[in-house]
């Protein structure tokens, strides 16, 4: 499987360094999946979504 992913555009634009790991930004994996053309509002909703739990897991 990790011979597979590291295949990936999104994994290479993100490579960490030896030994680590490193997140995938969401904006790149909606390019990868072919969501650039409303990338901004499903990242605008999970903003939204992440403040609203926030806000209310108190």
């Amino acid at each position: 499987m990790v011979d597979i992913t590291h295949q990936f555009e999104e994994w290479r634009r993100n490579k960490p360094q030896e030994r680590s790991s490193r997140p995938i930004p969401l904006e790149d994996i909606l390019d990868a999946v072919g969501r650039s053309a409303d990338k901004h509002a499903i990242i605008q909703e999970a903003s939204d979504a992440a403040a609203f739990d926030r806000f209310f897991s108190g």
